[in-house]
């Protein structure tokens, strides 16, 4: 949630930065998780890597918590989609990458490749790429 509240969509204007106080406030949880929240998503936000996807501003267009319906009714939300001039980039925000061959690693993957197939049917004209973002600011892509 507080990535989404921190990061640049199109039509928004650009997110303020937060306390740690009212991040507790806003989240219902302790400062002392308010503070570890807001170090994890600062991790985030000031890699240099991630910054094309986040705060870097140079995409056609980008929006936080975008719902995909697909064709028989299932609803899916992308924590962010990002689009570029030759491609759309699916982003997932996850605590840790799990390790590649995982079952948590295979789910994510299936999930992933769902979104991708989904966006593939409403955006033909552009391909869709996805990727896992860590806490720590690591960056996977996932096929």
């Amino acid at each position: 949630q507080l990535l989404e509240h921190l990061t640049l969509q199109t039509g928004a204007i650009d997110p303020e930065s937060m306390s740690v106080d009212q991040v507790a406030r806003w989240l219902g949880v302790s400062e002392e998780l308010a503070n570890k929240a807001l170090a994890q998503a600062n991790t985030v936000l000031h890699t240099q890597e991630l910054a094309q996807y986040l705060t870097a501003n140079q995409w056609v267009q980008a929006w936080n918590e975008i719902d995909v319906v697909s064709l028989d009714g299932k609803s899916f939300r992308l924590d962010r989609l990002v689009e570029f001039d030759d491609h759309l980039a699916i982003l997932d925000y996850k605590l840790t990458i799990p390790e590649l061959g995982s079952e948590a690693h295979n789910k994510y993957r299936m999930q992933l490749n769902n979104y991708k197939q989904e966006l593939g049917r409403i955006r033909p004209d552009k391909p869709a790429k996805a990727y896992l973002i860590s806490a720590k600011g690591e960056l996977k892509e996932i096929t």
